[in-house]
């Protein structure tokens, strides 16, 4: 489809219908890529907000970042600017709704924040997905994501009773759980808790279970 530009077209001092006549050129001066007439007159107070229909192939095959906008006002001499060129059309937003998937994983991909791909991530590594549009090489958007298999990091927990000792005239048992992963950072997370009583060889376990929301230094 043709891109539609703005040009603002100005003259004083006229009365009379003054026709114009906007001309875009490559950056060679050699090509004409698109072409448009217009007249200022006193209805628009010589002053105009003109569109010109530019077809964005022509401008991209040249490969160059500008262009050449040549004005002709009818009885005086031609206007020519450098007009800079922005390849870009468009853009597509790539989003997953995670950075890295597990082999085996379903994850979608959105695109247009509208259109949903949903990927089977099969082979760990890192892959890409890429959209475009209008068959352009500037238009072309990726996004990548990491495909490896997730191993829950080692962590020691340890309890620590308040004293060494239970009597049986006690009316409860403090104990201080703490975990903490292999380097030293603390785990976050929730803790089930059972106790129970070693009588002989006989392990007695107690009916009631206790439930820590905070593992790191929780007393129950």
């Amino acid at each position: 489809a043709d891109s539609e530009e703005n040009i603002v077209l100005q003259a004083d001092g006229f009365s009379d219908l003054l026709p114009v006549m906007v001309q875009v050129w490559d950056f060679s001066m050699s090509r004409e890529l698109a072409q448009s007439a217009t007249t200022l007159s006193p209805d628009n107070g010589y002053h105009k907000l003109h569109t010109i229909q530019v077809r964005p192939g022509l401008v991209l095959k040249n490969k160059e970042r500008f262009v050449y906008l040549k004005v002709i006002f009818q009885g005086f001499e031609p206007v020519l600017r450098q007009v800079l060129v922005s390849f870009h059309q468009g853009y597509i937003f790539i989003q997953t709704d995670k950075p890295i998937y597990n082999p085996g994983d379903k994850g979608p991909d959105t695109l247009h924040l509208s259109t949903r791909l949903y990927v089977i991530c099969l082979i760990s590594g890192t892959w890409t997905v890429t959209a475009k549009f209008d068959n352009w090489e500037q238009n072309t958007f990726n996004s990548t994501f990491e495909v490896k298999k997730y191993v829950l990091p080692a962590f020691n927990v340890t309890l620590t009773p308040q004293k060494p000792f239970f009597s049986v005239d006690d009316s409860e048992l403090v104990v201080t759980i703490t975990a903490r992963y292999l380097y030293g950072q603390p785990v976050q997370g929730k803790a089930y808790v059972m106790f129970g009583v070693k009588h002989a060889r006989e392990k007695i376990r107690l009916r009631a279970m206790k439930q820590v929301t905070n593992v790191i230094y929780s007393n129950v």
